[in-house]
Parts: C-alpha cells; structure tokens; sequence
C-alpha cells in the first residue's frame, strides 16, 4: 500500500494508528464512550518504521490512539482523571501488545529488508508500516552501486525502493503500507493534482503497489 499525504497532516499517527488497529486487543471508542475488544483480536503483530519522531512522540501517539485521549492534552498535562485512567490503562494494553519500533533516518533498501526478515522471523509479524518514504543518502548510494556509478535521479532512485518494497512483500508474504509527502501541485489551483501526479519525487512511485491513495482536504470546489 501507499499512501501520500502532505507535511503535517498525519502520516505518523496514521502510520503509528495501523499498527495499533493490528496489534492490540482493546481500544477506548470515543463514540460510545467506553473501551471495547479489538475486532481484529490484536493478535497480529506489527512493526512500525520512523524516520523522524523521537521513541517518547511515538510513544504519546500510541496512548492518544488506544486511550482516545488528544496528544496535545496529554503532552500539556490538562488531562481529567477519568483520562488518566484512560491512558494509564492504554499504556498497560501497548504494553502488552506486539508492535516493535524501528527508527532510522537514513535507511536503505537492504536494511529494509533485512530489518522486516529479522522481525519476520524473530516475531512473526504480519504489517509493516513505513513512515516515510524520502530520498536518503543511504538510498542513493546503494543505487549508484547497483547501476554501477549512474547519475542517480531522484525519481529512478525512489522508483527502485518501491519496487523492492513490492519484492519484499511478494517473498515474506507480509503487509506493507507506505507513505510519502505530496508536492505542490496538489495544491495548484491550475492543477489540483490529486492523483500520482501529486507524488514528491516520483509520480510512477505507485507502479508496483496493490493499493495506491492520495488524502487531502477538500477544496471550495470540491
């Protein structure tokens, strides 16, 4: 899968949100008001990859997606007792939850896969979630040595790594959901690029995905 969206709207909650959907047992519905059994059984275990938050922002937006309880409230400390309890109830559900947590910033295609094998076969897990794909000197070199000293571009080099995502996928047998960050012309009025045109850097990025999406606000017009 994958999914892009523009800067600070959500790829990370999204992201880390995934994993938590797939992995534990009970969340607090905001809705209903009360904490109700994961339909998935969260018995699947899941591995989020970052490349910019720190382990203590992960670990906040964990207990804002199971609790229910705003991230802002939590960090500022303006939480009521009931969202203490909450939360505290959150932590000790994640704590007993398999999602594992890599975080690395300058990744390439080869650490990729050897970090999901490791996990695959250590753990078992079954989702994979990228947070996010970027165009990382690591990556760049590891295309120059696999072209044999090419100029590397910057859509050939992202193209690569989504189809070794695709390959990754194929041969473990496994769940991976990516994200990348939109470019301007989504946001063009002339252009309103809302489809793989909107993609930062590589716009046949999506060629090798199963399932490829695009998330916006909506315009006036639209």
């Amino acid at each position: 899968w994958l999914c892009s969206m523009a800067t600070g709207s959500g790829k990370s909650r999204n992201s880390i949100k995934r994993c938590v959907l797939a992995s534990c047992t009970k969340y607090y519905d905001v809705g209903l008001k009360k904490w109700i059994n994961n339909p998935s059984k969260g018995n699947h275990p899941s591995l989020y990859i970052g490349t910019e938050l720190s382990m203590e922002e992960i670990k906040q937006i964990s207990w804002s997606c199971v609790s229910g309880v705003s991230q802002d409230r939590i960090i500022e400390g303006r939480i009521t007792p009931e969202e203490e309890e909450r939360v505290l109830k959150a932590i000790s559900i994640l704590e007993n939850s398999p999602i594992y947590i890599e975080n690395n910033d300058d990744y390439n295609g080869l650490w990729i896969r050897n970090t999901i094998e490791k996990y695959k076969r250590e753990k078992n897990i079954e989702l994979v979630t990228l947070d996010y794909i970027e165009l990382t000197p690591a990556l760049v070199a590891e295309y120059c040595q696999k072209t044999r000293g090419i100029s590397p571009r910057e859509d050939s080099v992202l193209l690569d790594f989504s189809t070794q995502l695709k390959n990754i996928a194929n041969d473990l047998q496994i769940c991976i959901i990516a994200y990348t960050q939109t470019n301007d012309l989504a946001n063009d009025p002339h252009s309103m690029a809302r489809d793989n045109r909107c993609i930062k850097g590589c716009k046949s990025m999506p060629n090798k995905c199963d399932v490829g999406y695009s998330v916006f606000k909506p315009s006036e017009k639209e």
